[in-house]
């Protein structure tokens, strides 16, 4: 078919209505919409048509809807716009559904900037870091530690920096900030005076709140004289419970020359913490 002028575009076609809330004495509604007459509208009480016209059910002009008597509160009433029917390019407010939306129709470009939140993000499908924190041993201490249960801080050296809430520690116990698979690594960091033939750093879980149990050990041997050595021992912890599920550090040292080295300003024996994935 040809047009003169602009072709025109398809259009959604829908039509308006109004619901109303007789009280048994009021003869008189306003309209949502302008009209010329009562032949623009289907009034509709208790499921039935009224007739419009003088001496009829009523008449409409304008925004005013008048009856020729009040409806009783009870009565359900309605009216739809028969003059109404609007055009649109787009479709009305609240009208797409599931249905209408072709698979795969949502782009990117689509997406406005920070519309997509962490709240409406499952954090058991989407691949990516929430939580991960390192704490490290202040000052030194010669012998054994089970746990070591003081002296620990949250690395803070300039350049350093973390992911998610963090945890916390008291006493030696860690607490994870949120349930999940967490990768734990404890570095230890120590030296000896003299010929030392193991000192092994722990890392120790609790799924009680409770009982501990050896998870993860690694050995370090010192020889004659002054030596320095370093070992790390790593487990997966999967954290059901954080009231439960906690972590210890303990050092088992065979002689009491070993000394374990902290510092407050590097991180010699410390720990790491990053949460993989959903429990």
């Amino acid at each position: 078919m040809s047009y003169l002028g602009q072709i025109p575009q398809s259009n959604f076609v829908t039509k308006q209505s109004q619901t109303f809330t007789p009280d048994g004495s009021t003869t008189s509604f306003s309209l949502n919409f302008s009209v010329s007459s009562g032949v623009d509208i289907m009034l509709v009480i208790n499921n039935v048509i009224q007739e419009s016209g003088a001496g009829k059910a009523f008449t409409a002009t304008g925004t005013t809807l008048t009856m020729s008597a009040a409806p009783a509160s009870v009565d359900s009433m309605y009216c739809i716009f028969l003059g109404l029917a609007l055009q649109t390019i787009n479709p009305g407010a609240n009208s797409v559904g599931v249905s209408q939306i072709s698979d795969d129709a949502v782009t990117t470009g689509k997406i406005i900037d920070g519309a997509v939140t962490s709240a409406k993000i499952n954090s058991s499908v989407v691949l990516g870091i929430a939580e991960a924190d390192q704490w490290r041993l202040t000052t030194s201490f010669t012998g054994d530690a089970n746990p070591i249960a003081s002296n620990w801080e949250r690395t803070d050296t300039s350049g350093w920096g973390n992911i998610g809430t963090g945890m916390t520690e008291s006493s030696g116990i860690f607490t994870f900030p949120s349930t999940g698979v967490y990768l734990v690594s404890f570095n230890f960091y120590g030296s000896a005076t003299v010929a030392q033939l193991y000192a092994t750093a722990s890392i120790e879980v609790t799924t009680n709140n409770s009982s501990y149990a050896p998870a993860s050990y690694a050995d370090t041997q010192f020889y004659g004289g002054t030596s320095y050595n370093s070992s790390m021992s790593q487990y997966f912890v999967d954290v059901t419970d954080v009231a439960n599920v906690k972590v210890r550090f303990v050092i088992d040292a065979v002689g009491t020359s070993t000394t374990t080295i902290g510092s407050s300003t590097n991180t010699g024996t410390g720990v790491t913490f990053i949460r993989l994935g959903a429990t």
